[in-house]
């Protein structure tokens, strides 16, 4: 029955980020409380999602799912909670069943229901959770089903909405501002850090063609890694001065103070005309204020990309309406591919009890009188009688799926 889809997720939308893992799954070695959690409470199939927002158990059971249910689920996935956290889990706790079930998962696959609307990650995790359960043998027919339908309609939303358009992330807005500035593939781009964002804004242009990207830090060998990554050059931040051409510069350190000064950036402009793009991705900023406001600067600093970052949230927003329509039209659809199964599995055994039939009639019921026939008139026979066991076969088969369209 679809009645028998669960789904308990603890998620941002109730529980502090910082919380989330108090209800994930705590174990030596991958899988191994799993098959206790299954056994002991007696679920069918199993299929677990854990994300940095998010811990959902999806599951098919004939139980009764409670709080107490819940509750000692989560005892038995991270027996170290305290008995404070598992008293008030009912405050924490999401559940879903039956259809509300089934249109969860397909909100989360889609990202409808993410921390971040429209960030595909969450799609990726999903199919690595269900490849996970299901290599480890804890799904079955009713998580298949389910599965299969979620990555079509995470395609369909994904296709047919703007939900993953315009970028987010900070080091991709840093990213697409250089590409907005129609500067071409061989322009020279200077990243003064090698920190966790700029190499995210370095392997972002690489992956779009630009590869001619120098790396500035203070640990150059920590330069060489990121240059490594991006196929550019790497230097130790004191050489930065040295620097007399390039077209744009990211920068993004731990330093606490302007790493670009006002003598140190005329240094590099070295009597070259035109303007350069100065992004400055640090707090507090890297990048002086007497830099940023001089006529051969244009300067971008994170709040103004902080800012777009929230206008791009919301247009995403936007887009749910349409994706919910595709999840209810999806929905009405895994009704009927739910019903079929169920038919196609109950008539499973319809083509051997019809051979067996076939069987008894020539072995048993009319095997004398079949002693008198010649050769010719038994293979006639035998033709009649495959030609109605296919019959017999196919005609159930084809009402039943007639039914439930």
């Amino acid at each position: 029955m679809i009645d028998h889809y669960k789904v308990i997720t603890f998620t941002h939308h109730l529980v502090d980020i910082a919380d989330i893992g108090k209800y994930q799954i705590k174990e030596a070695e991958p899988g191994a409380r799993v098959g206790t959690i299954v056994q002991e409470l007696g679920i069918e199939e199993w299929m677990y999602l854990n994300t940095c927002n998010r811990v959902s158990y999806v599951i098919h059971t004939r139980q009764v799912v409670d709080y107490d249910f819940i509750t000692r689920l989560i005892r038995l996935a991270n027996p170290e909670i305290s008995q404070e956290d598992l008293d008030q889990i009912d405050r924490y706790v999401s559940l879903y069943e039956g259809l509300e079930a089934v249109q969860h998962v397909f909100e989360v696959a889609g990202s409808i229901d993410s921390l971040v609307v429209g960030e595909s990650e969450i799609f990726r995790q999903f199919r690595n959770a269900y490849l996970q359960a299901q290599e480890r043998g804890y799904t079955g027919d009713k998580l298949r089903l389910l599965e299969n339908m979620a990555v079509q309609v995470a395609k369909r939303i994904y296709s047919h909405t703007r939900i993953n358009e315009k970028p987010l992330s900070i080091a991709a807005l840093a990213g697409q501002t250089i590409i907005e500035k129609d500067l071409p593939a061989d322009a020279r781009i200077l990243l003064v850090g090698a920190g966790e964002t700029n190499t995210l804004v370095g392997k972002f242009l690489h992956k779009h063609r630009y590869h001619n990207m120098v790396v500035y830090n203070r640990s150059e060998e920590k330069a060489k890694e990121l240059a490594a990554t991006i196929e550019g050059k790497a230097h130790g931040l004191s050489d930065l001065v040295l620097c007399h051409h390039f077209d744009a510069m990211v920068v993004c350190t731990g330093a606490q103070e302007a790493i670009v000064t006002q003598p140190i950036f005329k240094n590099m402009l070295n009597g070259h005309g035109g303007r350069r793009l100065l992004i400055d991705l640090a707090v507090p900023a890297n990048v002086d204020k007497e830099v940023a406001l001089m006529d051969e600067v244009e300067y971008v600093n994170i709040d103004q990309l902080k800012a777009l970052a929230d206008k791009n949230l919301n247009f995403r927003r936007q887009e749910i309406s349409i994706a919910k329509t595709i999840v209810e039209e999806a929905l009405e659809e895994f009704k009927t591919a739910y019903t079929q199964r169920q038919i196609e599995l109950a008539l499973s055994d319809l083509p051997e009890e019809i051979r067996k039939v076939k069987q008894k009639i020539t072995e048993e019921v009319f095997r004398q009188k079949l002693e008198n026939f010649s050769p010719n008139q038994l293979e006639v026979l035998e033709e009649i009688l495959g030609y109605m066991e296919a019959k017999c076969i196919g005609i159930p088969m084809k009402l039943a799926k007639k039914t439930v369209k």
